[in-house]
């Protein structure tokens, strides 16, 4: 992938300027051709068939994960995050053309015909579009999805170093360092302040299978973003001392105006217009989704919980899981009060969600150690008081480990003359009422072993 001299192109250039973009010069620059490169580059209409794709890329992404009739913002986040990436990258790439002697005559015009390139590049989120969840298991789903996000990331991210070696004529030693570099900031800021499950040993509590999966993949790529992290600034801090050898810049910066075919168009077109077709499936349960968890999350309850038993699991989006999810340490809105909501309404699929829920959340291995230490006499109250509901409805506690971890705390917090030293401040009545659950507890246990 090293470049030649720029006269040695000069044959390939000329040729370049005089074609038409067709529907196969797209996919010849999808991977990398140099002339697909340089003729897409120095059209000044390519930014604004690329800014179509983008729009596609947006519904291919969102149309089967968010509801966007009530947040069509989401349709937004592709564009703004290409716009802002696109800027910094080019600013990086653009020092480093001052100390290589690139002569780029005029930055704007040089940003646009970069930011077109950037934005051809959406077509690969396509891929996105893949309904996995609707014939994976939830965890082979997850899995899925977060290769097909690392396959169009790191074929873009080798894309664009294509890109700047054919602009700027440049070896691929001098760009490669200095590109992994953004893209492995932008990976460890994403990893950082975008939400994802904790790895139950790090954070003690029982995760899903599709929590797992997706905890224990990120944390890989955290770890290998922060190990390769300290090779690319050293190898950006060495491009960056030297001078040579010296880029030039190969586009006339965007300045020759000829048409695009109706073709072309017609395509960039119909890649939005297609989904005017498929929202209609999928959009219903998204908005389904949306929402039950407003009303969740805004406190309403009972409100939220009779919508979701006013529908079957099957009118929601494929492995949904409503809120809080655990894995992700959400604690709006309360399992305890969704519980005590319902134990007492039939036995359908959304009292066995939030049971299961509850459960995990018991067998967690610093629920009660740390937990309990932490609340209030009147907390420590609704969480027994949770459990007697359980017990009242005949709901028996079926995960192992939850009981397990459940009777050890009862014992831990019911007996004073022992561990009043690791819960100094827990009530008589908070006692009181552990041992007569424990006791209940262990009656039940007795007539199973029977």
């Amino acid at each position: 992938m090293t470049s030649l001299e720029p006269i040695d192109h000069a044959d390939e250039h000329s040729t370049s300027s005089d074609a038409e973009i067709t529907l196969t010069t797209i996919a010849q620059y999808l991977v990398g051709s140099r002339t697909a490169i340089l003729l897409l580059a120095e059209n000044t209409r390519t930014v604004w068939l690329g800014l179509l794709f983008v729009i596609s890329a947006g519904f291919a992404r969102e149309y089967d994960g968010e509801d966007l009739w009530s947040e069509p913002w989401h349709l937004l986040l592709p564009l703004v995050a290409s716009l802002v990436t696109s800027l910094l990258l080019f600013l990086l790439v653009y020092l480093l053309s001052l100390r290589r002697h690139a002569n780029v005559k005029n930055v704007f015009m040089s940003f646009r015909t970069f930011l077109g390139l950037y934005w051809l590049t959406a077509p690969l989120a396509w891929l996105y579009a893949i309904p996995v969840e609707r014939f994976l298991s939830a965890a082979n789903s997850a899995g899925v999805n977060f290769w097909l996000l690392g396959i169009v990331a790191l074929w873009r991210v080798i894309l664009i170093i294509r890109v700047i070696t054919v602009l700027f004529n440049a070896r691929i030693e001098t760009v490669l360092p200095v590109v992994m570099l953004f893209a492995d900031s932008v990976l460890l800021l994403l990893l950082a302040y975008m939400p994802r499950p904790i790895l139950a040993v790090m954070g003690g509590v029982r995760i899903t299978d599709s929590e797992m999966t997706l905890a224990t993949l990120s944390f890989l790529v955290h770890m290998v973003g922060m190990l390769a992290f300290p090779f690319w600034v050293i190898g950006s801090f060495v491009v960056f001392c030297f001078r040579q050898p010296a880029w030039s810049y190969q586009t006339s910066s965007g300045e020759v105006p000829r048409k695009i075919p109706p073709s072309v168009w017609a395509v960039a077109l119909l890649s939005i217009l297609v989904w005017i077709f498929i929202l209609p499936f999928t959009q219903p349960e998204q908005r389904l989704r949306f929402q039950v968890e407003r009303a969740l999350r805004t406190g309403q309850l009972q409100e939220g919980v009779a919508l979701m038993r006013d529908h079957r699991l099957e009118e929601f989006p494929p492995h949904w899981d409503p809120p809080p999810r655990l894995g992700y340490h959400e604690r709006t809105p309360p399992i305890i009060d969704l519980v005590e909501i319902v134990a007492e309404g039939p036995d359908d699929w959304v009292r066995h969600v939030y049971l299961d829920k509850f459960q995990r959340q018991l067998a967690s291995d610093n629920f009660w150690m740390s937990s309990l230490r932490d609340m209030e006499d009147n907390e420590r109250l609704k969480v027994l008081s949770t459990v007697e509901l359980m017990l009242d409805n005949e709901l028996s506690l079926t995960d192992p480990e939850s009981l397990k971890n459940l009777m050890f705390s009862l014992a831990q917090i019911g007996v004073s003359d022992e561990t009043s030293w690791k819960f100094p401040h827990i009530s008589d009545k908070v006692r009181k009422k552990a041992k007569e659950i424990a006791s209940r507890l262990n009656d039940v246990r007795a007539i199973k072993r029977d």
